[in-house]
């Protein structure tokens, strides 16, 4: 199994290493991850439960679900960059692109 990046990957990841950690996490794990993750959840429900609980579920306490969307995306993110931070520090030096 291949551990390290290609050269396009190790590429894409030197740019988006260079914007920081915090701006990753928000953008990539908060933004992307949560929001995808609340749209999905909102569709599912919304199709299989009936309109009277979506809308005690939903709205009875909408601060304590965007908050635990947003910690499960900061989750993801964190993950994410150690990640590929991982595959980044295992990429030979030789086979990426002189990057700076």
């Amino acid at each position: 199994m291949r551990h390290g990046m290609s050269a396009k990957e190790t590429d894409r990841w030197t740019r988006k290493r260079s914007q920081g950690r915090l701006r990753f996490v928000f953008l990539e794990g908060v933004l992307l991850f949560g929001g995808l993750f609340l749209a999905l959840w909102v569709a599912t429900m919304w199709f299989s439960v009936s309109e009277e609980y979506f809308e005690r579920v939903f709205f009875s306490q909408p601060v304590r679900l965007i908050g635990v969307v947003a910690l499960a995306g900061a989750m993801w993110g964190v993950l994410m960059w150690e990640f590929f931070e991982y595959r980044f520090r295992r990429t030979p030096k030789d086979s990426a692109k002189d990057h700076g």
